[in-house]
């Protein structure tokens, strides 16, 4: 059986883009290295990038946690 655990993207980049009024509700803490949204779309959780919330749209690089 295998099973899944979300964590931190370390070798293997984990980069998102959401853009035409595309919508993210999160569920779960997730774990990128690159998110990219633009003002028309909407992520339903918290965005943390290397510690520290962003609210803003635009493309973003490094640790990116993303909570609920």
């Amino acid at each position: 059986r295998l099973k899944n655990t979300p964590a931190p993207a370390v070798n293997n980049a984990v980069k998102l883009t959401l853009e035409d009024n595309s919508v993210w509700n999160v569920t779960g803490t997730s774990y990128l290295s690159g998110l990219c949204f633009t003002k028309e779309s909407r992520i339903n959780g918290t965005i943390a990038v290397n510690g520290t919330v962003v609210e803003a749209p635009g493309s973003y690089v490094g640790d990116i946690v993303v909570t609920p």
